[in-house]
């Protein structure tokens, strides 16, 4: 059988719990206090470019030829995008208003054994089944 705890252990269980909890949550908040999240990102950002570049990592300050080359790069496409592209899938046709037309000559010598014509299936025709 059990015996029944004196009254005085319990208090003091319940005390030091109560005393390790204040503990606890001094320790949390002196932690949160002197946390800063734009650092703690920067920690998280290096964590992941550590993880992805292991060893040397390209210096771009001593590449400045090719940073340069990039730089013109960016540059032209930008410039050809803005000034030189036009798209050819426009909604209207003014970009071929001046270029004349000719009508296409079908001289092909080949001729047909057999031609299938299909009635369009929305198309409502009197002979319709």
């Amino acid at each position: 059988q059990e015996q029944p705890e004196p009254a005085g252990s319990v208090d003091k269980v319940v005390d030091k719990a109560i005393q390790e909890t204040r503990k606890d949550a001094r320790r949390t908040f002196r932690k949160a206090v002197a946390m800063n999240p734009v650092r703690m990102m920067e920690k998280d950002m290096q964590l992941v470019v550590d993880f992805l570049m292991p060893g040397k990592r390209p210096d771009l300050l001593n590449r400045k030829f090719e940073l340069v080359f990039v730089i013109f790069a960016l540059i032209w496409f930008t410039g050809y995008e803005r000034r030189i592209f036009e798209s050819d899938r426009d909604e209207s046709l003014d970009r071929w208003k001046d270029v004349p037309r000719k009508p296409i000559q079908d001289d092909s010598p080949m001729q047909p054994d057999l031609v299938l014509v299909f009635h369009h299936p929305d198309f409502h025709y009197s002979d319709k089944d």
